[in-house]
Parts: structure tokens; sequence; C-alpha cells
């Protein structure tokens, strides 16, 4: 099947005209756009064009739709001829004009818009970058001058498909910064800010524009102000800390933006209409999560734009904003369980819309708010593990099986297609990925085979946190290593005073798993001082974790009191000074674990269970001390009755009897 061509007339001979390039102005001007591509037809095609005519052409074509093959072919037509005359390999019938600006803005607008239809992507582009290219010339010549709306509309073009324009921002940014901000229209301003926070750009220009952003906030349509906070997001994100304040102005900004929300959002009526006196749009829900994101990226919180969200119904957002809204309410901290709780129960049926990014972005965020939604986590592994490695990157593999660890969820494809990421390359992850891979797999005892190559890959350049990641987990999975031992050693003692409990308690449990489970006289040696630090901190956070008592071990307490009136029972027992028993009987060395839902992972596939590795290596750890450790399961224990409970108990009492007498 051939394509469809539109074929030109025969070129008139008066086409070289004025009077003729006139009469053609008013027929593009005129004809309705579903005409256009009859209209141009007759004329002789973009060829007959001259440079104006061509360019009101190209705006006509980017304002319709290239729905169909005639649509379409104009549009390619216009945007090749275009480019050619940029060039300077083609001319017009009456000559090519030396570019102005404003022109030149304007053919980048239309060819921004246009480049959204795939089949002209590569046309529409091949403008832009002759564009950009044809704009540094302009600009650079003795007379060449920017007005902001033309510098907004240029950038805004190139930003929208991030065509690199290092050479149009450097040439533009001496003029930008003379110009006063009040010359700027507030769509200016926010094209502008939007435009640089995606491109980058002179850091006294965006200054200027942020303090314009601020004066003119009020003013600003709902979605200029929206693109004003992303930019400032982008730009800021991750520079802000107490030695570093954020500008004046995006502070104004800021507050401005939340007061809007809580003045105009809440007070629009159920079907999105805004009140008469607002006269700057609507507050639809992809810009209340604009709102929510950008101060979320700027540490910022947003209350009023979420309620604005909650009242509309989380279940009423796409798979994009479900994920942002998720990621800013972790961001922030300001996490209501319930909230994300509604948030997954309305992904799951939307699982197939996530990209890589947003799927990754909601997983983290409900880990990192402990929101156990099996039935989301079931479809989220299935869609990663279908994917495989070459739709997720690094980073997001590692968060989303990071989210299943903290959530005590499994599921085993899932973390085989991980693994086998990390085995075959390597040199894609990052040591904070790898360690977080590694860490989720030792969390839910999980075997790896190869593990030794990525511990190898992820410790040169780890920190003290990922080798205590490192270092820990290698113990969960016997996997002992001197060299991951001996760099988070020293990583941890050079932080000082600052290095954290958990890592050096980490630290600790894997050196003694290292002694334990290795050849005596093996492995390097340490300190004494600082052994004892790391037992010191192992010991604070093992009286701390065993400090509550539930109903299951009270009962299992009482009941093994019962059975040994006269023998010492001791519950939150510290072995090692670093190993919590739940309930122990020190004169024969028994362990008792009292074993509820949270030891175990449970897998969202098949359900089953199956122990933690925390809770795996303190009974391995026990055993090569001389422990012998029996464990009572809830879902065993909870279904007995007195009698019952009495002879579950009694049978491992006599059988540790007989072995210590």
């Amino acid at each position: 099947m051939t394509d469809f061509l539109l074929e030109p007339s025969p070129k008139p001979a008066a086409a070289e005209g004025k009077a003729f390039q006139q009469e053609v102005a008013g027929q593009i001007r005129r004809s309705p756009a579903h005409e256009l591509p009859k209209v141009l037809s007759d004329l002789g095609g973009a060829i007959s064009l001259d440079f104006f005519n061509l360019l009101t052409a190209l705006q006509r074509a980017a304002k319709g739709a290239a729905r169909d093959p005639q649509a379409e072919h104009m549009a390619r037509e216009l945007l090749s001829t275009m480019t050619r005359r940029l060039v300077g390999t083609e001319e017009g019938p009456r000559g090519n004009p030396v570019p102005r600006l404003a022109w030149l803005a304007r053919a980048a607008w239309a060819a921004a818009r246009l480049a959204h239809e795939p089949k002209l992507r590569d046309s529409a582009l091949e403008l832009l970058s002759e564009v950009e290219r044809t704009a540094v010339r302009v600009l650079t010549a003795p007379d060449g001058k920017v007005e902001p709306r033309d510098a907004a509309q240029l950038l805004w073009a190139m930003a929208t498909w991030h065509v690199a324009c290092p050479s149009l921002l450097q040439s533009m940014s001496p003029q930008l910064r003379r110009q006063r901000s009040e010359a700027w229209a507030p769509q200016d301003t926010s094209n502008l800010l939007w435009a640089l926070g995606r491109l980058g750009g002179d850091a006294d220009v965006v200054e200027a524009l942020v303090s314009a952003a601020a004066d003119q906030a009020m003013q600003m349509e709902v979605q200029g102000l929206c693109a004003a906070l992303t930019a400032c997001a982008q730009r800021f994100r991750g520079s802000i800390s107490p030695e570093h304040k954020r500008p004046k102005g995006l502070e104004i900004l800021i507050q401005t933006a939340s007061d809007r929300v809580e003045k105009e959002a809440l007070q629009q009526d159920s079907a999105g209409k805004p009140p008469r006196s607002q006269a700057t749009g609507r507050w639809r829900p992809a810009e209340l999560v604009q709102v929510l994101w950008a101060l979320a990226a700027l540490g910022v919180e947003a209350p009023p734009a979420a309620e604005a969200l909650r009242r509309q119904g989380w279940e009423t957002l796409p798979a994009r904003d479900l994920s942002l809204v998720a990621w800013s309410f972790a961001a922030t901290s300001t996490m209501d369980p319930r909230d994300l709780a509604a948030i997954a129960k309305a992904a799951t049926p939307k699982i197939q819309d996530f990209d890589a990014q947003g799927l990754s972005n909601l997983c983290w965020a409900l880990g990192c708010a402990k929101v156990a939604d099996r039935a989301l986590f079931k479809e989220v592994g299935k869609t990663v593990q279908l994917g495989g490695r070459g739709a997720y990157s690094a980073q997001q593999m590692a968060n989303i099986c990071w989210s299943y660890a903290t959530q005590a969820f499994l599921h085993r494809r899932l973390f085989e297609e991980a693994a086998s990421f990390a085995h075959a390359s390597p040199e894609s992850f990052r040591s904070e990925e790898l360690s977080a891979l590694v860490w989720s797999t030792a969390t839910l005892a999980l075997p790896w085979e190869g593990l030794a190559k990525v511990v190898r890959k992820a410790l040169p350049s780890a920190s003290a946190r990922e080798g205590a990641n490192l270092a820990w987990a290698c113990a969960v999975l016997g996997e002992h290593r001197e060299d991951v031992l001996q760099k988070t050693a020293n990583l941890l003692q050079a932080d000082g005073e600052s290095a954290q409990e958990l890592h050096l308690g980490q630290w600790y449990l894997a050196y003694m798993a290292y002694s334990l489970e290795t050849s005596p006289g093996e492995g390097p040696s340490f300190p004494a001082a600082w052994v004892e630090r790391c037992r010191v901190a192992a010991q604070r956070r093992a009286t701390t974790q065993g400090a509550a008592s539930s109903r299951l071990h009270s009962s299992v307490s009482e009941e093994v009191r019962r059975c040994l009136r006269s023998e010492p029972v001791v519950d939150e027992l510290v072995v090692e000074q670093c190993l919590a028993v739940d309930i122990a009987l020190p004169s024969r060395r028994l362990a008792i674990e009292v074993d509820g839902p949270v030891h175990f992972a449970r897998d969202v596939e098949s359900e089953a269970l199956s122990l933690l590795g925390p809770s795996w290596l303190k009974r391995r750890l026990l055993a090569h001390l001389g422990w012998q450790v029996v464990s009572v399961e809830w879902r065993d224990w909870d279904r007995l009755d007195r009698a019952a409970r009495r002879s579950f108990v009694v049978p491992w009492l006599q059988r540790v009897r007989a072995l210590t007498t």
C-alpha cells in the first residue's frame, strides 16, 4: 500500500507577484482547517508561498490536527520547506528575508506543536534545530534584539522537546538580564521560568524571573502559576538546606500559590466551576497535583491542594497523578495512611497505565508509609517481572524491591529478575541501589547466587549506611566477607560520633556472624574499643526492640511457667548482650521465639509465609552460641484451647530436658 501523496497544481505564473501573495494570505486565513490542504494544493504547494505566507500556513497547520493523510502530508511539506528556507537551500517566490526573532519564535511554536504527531516528529525537530541555529545568528548580529514574548516562545518550544540549545541561552541571557521584569507579561514569565527549569540557564536570569513570578502570581492563569512552580521545583530541588535558604521571591511565590489554592480551588463547585470573581481559570486535578508535587520537591507541605484532591476522590486521578501525589505525601512526611491506602486501592486497577518511574514512585511512597496492600503489590510484581530489566532502570528496580521488603511482601519472580539484572549489569547500578537491593533480598531471606560479584561492585563507593546494610545482608545470607567488614568499619569510624546506632549495631551482628561461622583465626582483627562501641549499640537496639510484650507472648510465657513451676523462666532475655530472646530458660539454654505475623514475609502470589531475614540470622547465631531455639507461631497457638496448648508445650520441654540431663 503506497502512502497518500498530495499532488500540487502547476505553479501559477503570477506567483512571484506581491498581489498574488496578498491574495494567498487571505485564502490561508479564511479557509477552514480541513480545507487547507486543498487550498495549498491549488496554489501550487508550499513552494509557491513566500516566507510570510509559509509561516502563516505552518501556524494554521499547528493549530489544526494532522489526523488524515492530506493534512499530515501538508504539514510535513510546510515543515520541510521552512527548514530549507532557513538553511538557504531554497529561495521563496519573493526571496528569503533576513529572519527576525519574532518570526523564528512563531515557527518554533508551530514545530513544537506539530512534533506531538509521531509521523511529523522528525521533520518538526529538524526545523526546531534549524530555528535555534538561525536565532543564534540573529542574536549575535549588531542589531540583534529579543523581546520577552519571543524569548518565552522560543525557549518554550526548545524545552518542550528537550532540544539542547546552550548557544541560544548564552546569546539570549545578556539581554534578558538587562530587561526590567515589569516588561514581562505573566504568561511570558511562567513560560520562561518553565523553559529554563528544563534547559538550565543563567542564575541571574532565573532569580529575576522568580522575583517577577512572585509579583505576578495573583494575576497568572492557573496553568501559568503551576508552570512557574514546577520550574522552581526543578531548579531549586535538592539545593535548599539550613545553610542555603530559599530566595525571597520563591518564598513569596510558594505562599501565594498556597493561598490561591485555598481561596480558589476549595471554593470551586463540584463540577470544578470557579467563583465568578475568579478570572484566572479553574483548578483542575492536574494543576492541583502539580502544586502538590512542586511544593513537596521544595520541602513544603500543601494541605489545601491535598484537601481539594481528596474532595474530588483519589479514584478520579489517572495513574501518573496518583504516583505524583503518593510521592509528594511521602517526600514531605505528611502521610495519612488512610489517604495512601485509598490511593493504593485506586491505583490497583490502573497498574498497566503506570510508566516505570510512576510505578517506582508509587511503591516507594507506600513503602515509606508502611501501607501494605497485597492486591496492589501482586499486580506490581506481575507487571515488573513481565517488563523485565529492559523496561526498568536500576534505580527503579531497586526502589520497587525495597518497597516489597519494607512491607514484608515477597514476589519470587520479581526478585529473581532483579538479581539477574544486578548480576548481569552491575555497572548499571550505583552503590546505593545495589546495597538497597541486597538489603531487600536479605530482609526477605532469599538466596542469591552471584551475590559476591554484586557486593564487590557496590563496596568501593559505598557510604557508611550502605556499607552497614551490605555487611548485615551478607551475614544474613551467609556470604561472610572480610573486605565488607573492614571497609564498613573504616567508613563508620570516619563518621565519628555522627555514626548512627543502627549501622553500628548492624556491623556488630555481621562481625559476630563472621566470628561464629568462619574458621577460628581467619579474618581481620579490630580494635577492642571499636568492637565494644558497636556491641553497646547492638545491645541498646536489642533492649529497645524487646521492650514491648504482646498478648501472644504473654499467653505462651504463662503456659511455659505453668509447665515448669520451679524452673526460672525469663522474658526478653538479651543473650550475648545483643540477641533478644522472647522467652528463655537459661539453665537449659532454651530460647522460645514467639512468632507473630511481623516475623514473616508473605508471598503476594501464593500467600505462603516464610521467616524474615532478621529472625533467621538471630536463630543461627543463637544456635552457634549453644542455644536450642523453639518457634511458636501465632497461627498454631491461637487455634488451641488451654489443654491443647499444654500438650503443645510439654513435648519440646521434655525433649530439651532429656538433652540437658
